[in-house]
């Protein structure tokens, strides 16, 4: 059976430093579990160029490109099984984002509720204490008494740190503009690392994350990448029937997108949870149904919308500042990206109608070299004549 495609070719101007948006693209039928290829895939002198790049990048995995909502080119490195699901890190946050939008869509939560008014229970907001103390005060006499003026300075410091972390809004945590950021790294007793996972626990996501401290005093304004907190998975936890992330997409979002619970794998921290950074381990065609998703505006089919188009497209506008930032999403001049670290992406061009899915090794002392190197790539691939005409992508990325 042939797969269903609509197809327009309107474009629509955008504010400086926007993406540039169609009023509506391709739209094809997203609960097949597979994409149509191109009868031309990997063939046209565009395509061929770009697998033949592909095959030089030692690290890459696979890429994916697809144009009005077919596989127009493919690349599997040989050792690579393109079926078998891959951890593809910080692209969890923008699954995390759709999650949220729909969640906002069905009145569960709002965009600027803050996490006071969600976790309203004080004893969310109270770290556990192994002693005898009730929590409601601190043990300072433990052979170590402070001074009564510097049990009041702390007092009134937590206090004030509290009420500001209850303050943080939906919208604060979306940007990355809430003001906290990861805790410094530590060490074992062994002299390892001790790297932050998000938050053990609700409380742990809550108040582990430090608190951005400058001199303007304006923290909630300052874009820090949050990269690791796992609030978002319990605020899905908390407002809606759903024990976590895992089960609200298993329920409300993979079924319109083809995708089996069963077919994909999602890390967890201590409690259970799944984490809500990262953690998604993914096929490239199912990452592909994130950013054809979002192409087709929210539209799962035709005739089905799964997330309203307003929220697609406030997504992927700069929400940040001047910071390429929307909610959960990478926002370039001609891409929107679900970026994950060492080069796990997927990016995509309303303008040209495309989707370019990359996965590669993860090496830790690389990372920040792989992720610029693959923006390089994705913006080949998503370039106007790339798959249409002879190319000589190696100058670009050289």
């Amino acid at each position: 059976m042939s797969q269903q495609v609509v197809r327009t070719s309107a474009v629509t101007a955008t504010a400086d430093g926007a993406t540039p948006r169609r009023n509506s693209g391709t739209v094809v039928d997203l609960s097949r579990p597979t994409f149509a290829s191109s009868p031309s895939v990997n063939a046209n002198p565009g395509a061929n160029a770009l697998l033949k790049l592909a095959s030089t990048i030692p690290e890459l995995r696979t890429l994916l490109v697809m144009e009005h909502g077919c596989v127009v080119a493919e690349y599997t490195r040989s050792d690579v099984d393109p079926t078998v699901p891959y951890n593809v890190w910080s692209t969890t946050k923008s699954w995390l984002s759709l999650m949220i939008g729909l969640m906002i869509q069905d009145g569960k939560v709002g965009l600027d509720e803050s996490l006071g008014d969600i976790f309203d229970d004080c004893n969310m907001w109270r770290q556990n204490d192994d002693g005898d103390d009730d929590g409601s005060s601190h043990n300072y006499n433990n052979n170590r008494k402070m001074e009564r003026e510097m049990e009041l300075e702390i007092q009134i410091q937590m206090e004030e740190d509290l009420k500001f972390r209850q303050a943080i809004t939906i919208r604060d945590l979306l940007t990355m503009t809430s003001g906290l950021q990861l805790p410094a790294i530590t060490t074992d007793a062994a002299g390892n690392e001790k790297w932050s996972d998000g938050g053990g626990t609700l409380t742990e996501a809550l108040l582990e994350p430090s608190r951005i401290v400058n001199n303007n005093n304006d923290q909630a304004q300052k874009f820090s990448y949050l990269g690791a907190n796992n609030i978002m998975s319990y605020i899905c936890k908390q407002r809606t029937e759903y024990a976590s992330p895992r089960e609200y997409l298993a329920a409300k979002v993979f079924p319109s997108l083809g995708i089996s619970n069963d077919a994909i794998e999602w890390r967890q921290n201590k409690e259970g949870m799944e984490y809500a950074y990262h953690g998604l381990l993914m096929t490239p065609t199912q990452m592909a149904k994130l950013g054809q998703l979002f192409l087709q505006g929210g539209r799962s089919n035709v005739t089905h919308t799964l997330i309203n188009e307003d929220w697609v497209t406030a997504s992927t506008s700069l929400q940040a500042g001047n910071i390429d930032y929307g909610y959960l999403w990478w926002v370039y001049p001609t891409m929107f990206c679900a970026k994950g670290m060492g080069g796990q992406d997927v990016c995509v061009s309303p303008l040209t109608d495309r989707v370019v899915v990359q996965q590669r090794d993860f090496n830790f002392d690389k990372t920040k070299d792989e992720a610029i190197t693959a923006m390089d790539l994705a913006a080949l691939a998503l370039t106007s004549d790339l798959l249409s005409s002879d190319s000589n992508p190696d100058s670009i990325l050289r």
